[in-house]
């Protein structure tokens, strides 16, 4: 299936968004029918769950938006070459967190995507 103004290399972050929503659309309605069950166990498994993802997840979050960005934006294809930080590299895949890269001694490294947003890039 091909979709005009559609690139290919959106759609596996496409593909991504897509499965968070529907997840969490099934968590939801979930937590509806556990919780009219008055377990305790259940308040208390969801308030430590809620304190671990809004004090755990700040960098993840900011990372993950950046990943989106530089996907839609097109900043870079997978097999450009980049300078990041001074040193030459090819890029290999781009995830929504990391990206990973290649230089020229053929070491393959991962890079946060919010680090390749606040370097230079040439």
């Amino acid at each position: 299936m091909h979709l005009i103004g559609f690139f290919t290399d959106w759609k596996n972050t496409t593909f991504q968004i897509l499965r968070v929503v529907d997840y969490a659309f099934m968590f939801v309605l979930i937590f509806l029918y556990l919780s009219r069950d008055g377990s305790q166990l259940l308040n208390v498994v969801s308030l430590l769950l809620s304190l671990l993802f809004k004090f755990g997840s700040a960098g993840s979050v900011l990372n993950i938006i950046v990943g989106l960005v530089l996907t839609c934006t097109r900043l870079f294809k997978i097999k450009y070459s980049v300078i990041i930080g001074g040193v030459l590299s090819g890029v290999i895949e781009e995830f929504s967190i990391v990206s990973k890269v290649i230089n020229i001694r053929n070491e393959t490294i991962l890079i946060r995507n919010s680090i390749i947003m606040s370097s230079h890039i040439a």
